[in-house]
């Protein structure tokens, strides 16, 4: 399924998700988006939309990991629940963010 690339124009505007709050951000765009229909949001409809959502947050997902390429947890010495190094697909480097706020 190709992404829906008019839905990552508008609520991304091409910029790298590169910290939890915008992780957490983006996913809660994208529950907003599946599930209103008729001036409501409801877990009905996001149920009813249940295959746009599951593309919509894989290709999220996707992304939110290409944006995070370029992290090495070596080098900032922010480890979350692994080290990940430059060019690794992970983002355990957010966890440490979210943890280190407690």
């Amino acid at each position: 399924m190709t992404p829906d690339w008019a839905w990552y124009d508008e609520c991304i505007g091409g910029n790298k998700i590169t910290t939890a709050h915008d992780v957490l951000s983006k996913l809660d765009e994208a529950i907003r988006i599946s599930s209103y229909a008729d001036g409501n949001y409801t877990i009905d409809t996001l149920t009813k939309n249940m295959d746009e959502f599951i593309q919509r947050v894989s290709d999220l997902l996707l992304l939110i990991v290409r944006s995070n390429l370029k992290h090495d947890t070596r080098e900032s010495k922010r480890v979350g629940t692994f080290p990940k190094y430059e060019g690794e697909p992970g983002i355990s480097h957010l966890v440490w963010e979210l943890d280190s706020k407690d």
